[in-house]
């Protein structure tokens, strides 16, 4: 029997989806027409986009980097077993196992496409506090505390990843 991936986790990457271009579509009626995008290591903009330009950006990037994680997971189910470069390669290659594994590794990827929209909310929220101010100015400390929960976040997920396949499941 194939291993499904369960209906929870893609319900939470669905509603992560819809509050993501929410969140977006609504903070970005409260920016400037011209929005400071891009800020140097002073905090000072240096880089500048249209209202409508910054808001499509972050629909299509989110989105976009969902699918194409998405993506992978289907087409790794697709290949040979041989192409699994996983620890215990051979147990998690074996027909038997290699379907679950393949799961695994597409409910992984669900997991790092809502980290990375929770990331790039996060991202677009600093953006737009920074031009609330006139002149615009990004917070840099605020930017490290935000880079510290995606280093965590992806430290926490290549660990899961590694420890799952690093251990043989008992049926």
């Amino acid at each position: 029997m194939r291993p499904r991936i369960e209906k929870g986790w893609i319900f939470i990457l669905l509603a992560t989806l819809i509050l993501y271009s929410g969140y977006i579509v609504r903070e970005s009626g409260s920016l400037p027409e011209k929005v400071a995008t891009h800020f140097n290591s002073s905090g000072t903009p240096n880089g500048w986009m249209t209202k409508s330009k910054n808001m499509v950006f972050f629909l299509a990037f989110g989105p976009g980097i969902t699918v194409f994680l998405i993506s992978i997971g289907s087409v790794i189910q697709q290949l040979p077993s041989k192409y699994l470069n996983v620890p215990n390669a051979n147990y998690w290659r074996s027909a038997e196992h290699y379907p679950r594994g393949c799961f695994f590794i597409l409910k992984m990827l669900m997991i790092l496409s809502i980290g990375l929209l929770i990331f790039l909310a996060m991202i677009f929220h600093l953006v737009s506090h920074s031009n609330q101010s006139h002149p615009p100015h990004f917070n840099n400390e605020i930017m490290g505390r935000y880079k510290t929960f995606l280093h965590l976040f992806l430290g926490g997920w290549v660990f899961s990843l590694y420890y799952y396949f690093l251990r043989k499941p008992q049926k």
